[in-house]
């Protein structure tokens, strides 16, 4: 973790995001005590966390990443001991059964926490960590393995505690961006160590997320459309091989079009498929793919006519499509009304489209952008090369894993 720096009202729901390693969980261990800081400081409750520990613990609820329960007490014992530990003296009783209520854990309060479940553990973790009514909550990735019904009873505790009654500070790590879509009020995301960004959802979609994402599918050729052109162009009743195909393409004027016929080529996977499925490709079916294959030509030249350089493609499956469309800067900048007017005027002008969705990036997309940055706990081990990874074998010379035969590899170890 380094120069992590940042202050969170009472009653906000802050999301901490990151891939594995990124420094979320040693973050929180630090706030909560069980890891010292080699340098900082940090406050919780207006408490300092390395004079004041005592204090600070009074302050947190904590729900770590891994199950920290005892193993012979059931559910009921635990709500009611951390109760007492945490000095809820009136109500408890009152306090235990709203709690398994809320979390939908009512029908297992006589179970040992070792006989639990992993998603009904992780709620057990939650309802400790929420016992007592915490001025600040900790909850490390709470719901790893928990049915999406619970998730959703959890997500309503979660909420009423921050944002709806402002009864607390909730500090939530997570790799589910429904999850911090739905709960966090902001949201920061880490990458090696470091906070990169941080603000509320629609502040980073908007000023990270590059611009817009369209989603399209062309229409699928007409039964007219393709009987029409077998019978203009003459195409052979039955296609059975490649070479027949390169010599209809040049026929038709685009004999490179052939090339896309090839095993894990999108564009001409649907003549590919049929050709190694049946062994042979009919007229409809070549018709149906040179037409589709005109129609994303097509479609490709007006995008690019109409945004420019400002076009992308993301992804293609048959005929879907999905575009990223940057808005740009300064005056040339493209509002929302700006893409749909060329949507409408000029591209649907152009191209038959079945349907088409204009959305702004996701919070997952610009998740991905940064996390794409983080280089620690990417690499090798150090001091092994990759291409020459050493084994010992006692008495024998060290084997090259990767250039040595398994077969030579196991009689070298039955010889020791």
């Amino acid at each position: 973790v380094r120069a992590l720096t940042l202050g969170l009202p009472k009653g906000d729901c802050f999301g901490f995001l990151g891939i594995n390693g990124a420094g979320k969980t040693s973050s929180l261990n630090i706030l909560t005590g069980a890891q010292l800081p080699t340098s900082g400081d940090a406050w919780l409750g207006g408490k300092n966390i390395l004079t004041n520990q005592k204090d600070v613990r009074r302050l947190i609820g904590y729900c770590p990443q891994h199950d920290a329960l005892l193993s012979r007490l059931t559910v009921r014992e635990h709500l009611r001991l951390f109760g007492r530990i945490k000095g809820v003296k009136a109500d408890l009783e009152t306090f235990v059964q709203e709690m398994m209520t809320n979390l939908d854990l009512k029908s297992h309060e006589h179970k040992l926490a070792s006989t639990l479940s992993g998603g009904n553990k992780r709620k057990l973790g939650v309802g400790i960590a929420l016992m007592g009514s915490p001025q600040l909550v900790f909850l490390d990735e709470p719901s790893t393995g928990v049915d999406p019904g619970a998730r959703r009873f959890m997500w309503d505790i979660i909420s009423r505690l921050s944002t709806h009654r402002k009864e607390c500070t909730v500090v939530l790590t997570t790799h589910n961006m429904e999850e911090a879509e739905a709960l966090c009020s902001s949201i920061g995301i880490m990458v090696g160590g470091r906070l990169r960004c941080i603000g509320s959802n629609q502040r980073l979609k908007a000023k990270f997320g590059q611009g817009y994402q369209l989603e399209l599918k062309l229409g699928e050729p007409t039964e007219q459309e393709k009987a029409q052109m077998c019978t203009e162009r003459q195409l052979p009743a039955v296609i059975s091989s490649l070479q027949e195909i390169a010599n209809l393409c040049g026929m038709l004027g685009d004999p490179q079009r052939a090339a896309l016929v090839v095993d894990g080529c999108e564009e001409g996977y649907l003549v590919y498929s049929a050709l190694r499925q049946a062994g042979q490709v009919t007229a409809e079916q070549f018709a149906a793919w040179w037409l589709s294959e005109t129609s994303a030509r097509a479609l490709d030249s007006t995008l690019q006519q109409s945004f420019g350089d400002k076009v992308q493609l993301l992804e293609r499956h048959e005929r879907s499509f999905r575009f990223r469309i940057t808005t740009g800067g300064g005056d040339s900048e493209l509002s929302l009304a700006d893409v749909f007017e060329q949507l409408e005027d000029q591209v649907r002008a152009s191209v038959a489209i079945e349907e088409y969705g204009l959305s702004q990036a996701s919070l997952e997309q610009v998740f991905n952008q940064f996390a794409a940055q983080q280089e620690e706990e990417t690499g090798g081990v150090r001091g092994m090369e990759a291409n020459n990874l050493p084994v010992m074998v006692q008495g024998h010379a060290q084997l090259a894993v990767q250039q040595v035969p398994m077969a030579q590899q196991i009689q070298a170890f039955n010889a020791v």
